[in-house]
């Protein structure tokens, strides 16, 4: 069940950052309901949320049973980040503000992924404004960061 609940947490992260769609969270549930044998509530209640609002989708995964690792959780979240910017990197400016975002309300411990989601996010606004910089530089900096704190090469 705690992978079950990792993965709920790690979609609901992604609805609250902007990184996850409700199409996703509801073909998540789909997926678990086909393989279950007594589904949970929650997870049918995903499952039938397909015209909901991402918060309130959000707050229906947060009900899902079980535990999950909080930093595990940010590292998938990463690991979605870093594919949706392969996939887009003209992006790179939305994620690094979904970024700033989770380290400023401390979803991002500092101990753990450092302080650098506050500079990724004044790059990007540098290469904006063109202050200072280029974009492709800016997407290179915050694959870098990703590459370092996603699931697939966490310590």
């Amino acid at each position: 069940m705690t992978g079950r609940k990792a993965e709920a947490e790690t979609l609901r992260c992604g609805l609250l950052a902007g990184c996850a769609t409700v199409a996703e969270a509801v073909a998540w549930a789909d997926a678990v309901l086909a393989a279950a044998d007594a589904p949970d509530i929650a997870i049918i209640e995903v499952s039938l949320a397909g015209r909901r609002a991402p918060a309130e989708v959000a707050g229906l995964l947060d009900a899902v049973p079980g535990q999950a690792d909080g930093i595990e959780v940010r590292r998938r979240l990463m690991s979605r980040m870093l594919r949706l910017l392969d996939e887009e990197p003209s992006r790179g400016d939305e994620i690094a503000r979904w970024l700033y975002g989770l380290a400023s309300s401390g979803e991002l411990p500092d101990e753990v992924f450092g302080w650098e989601p506050y500079g990724l996010d004044d790059t990007f606004d540098l290469v904006r404004n063109r202050v200072y910089g280029a974009h492709a530089d800016a997407v290179a900096q915050l694959r870098a960061y990703l590459e370092r704190h996603s699931a697939a090469r966490a310590p």
